[in-house]
């Protein structure tokens, strides 16, 4: 079985109480008011070595972090050479979130959540130009959808 197989099954196979914690976390994703994360660290100690900064995320995004990786929706693809998902980011265009498949949505989720690792702050850049929050609705809605 593939790794995209095996996340899409996970996704399919998300308990009542997952979708639960899922649309929970939504709805604090959605009516969050507060910052998505901040800018830390930095300072330079009494030798005059400098601490790396490093991003501290609000607790609603560390839990939906957590979630897609507690929940195995979390893909093992080459995101990095993802022309298609690259293309979507790019796009200004509104309709852009239209006919998103679950797949096609995990797989963007799963790009900029790896990019973090090596992009610090990436998460929190999707989050707070409003990205991540419509893909999550947008996902939820669909897994509602076959829930129904």
């Amino acid at each position: 079985m593939s790794d995209t197989d095996r996340v899409l099954k996970a996704f399919e196979n998300l308990t009542p109480d997952d979708i639960k914690q899922l649309e929970d976390i939504n709805v604090r994703i959605q009516r969050n008011t507060i910052p998505w994360g901040k800018l830390d660290g930095g300072e330079v100690d009494e030798s005059g070595v400098m601490q790396w900064p490093y991003m501290v995320r609000n607790q609603v995004v560390d839990d939906f972090v957590r979630f897609m990786y507690d929940k195995g929706l979390v893909i093992d693809f080459d995101w990095g050479g993802w022309k298609k998902g690259r293309e979507w980011y790019r796009s200004i265009d509104e309709n852009k979130y239209n006919n998103l498949d679950s797949l096609t949505i995990l797989k963007l989720l799963t790009a900029v959540i790896r990019n973090d690792h090596f992009s610090e702050g990436a998460i929190v850049g999707a989050f707070e130009r409003g990205v991540f929050p419509r893909l999550i609705d947008v996902l939820i809605k669909q897994k509602s959808v076959q829930v129904s």
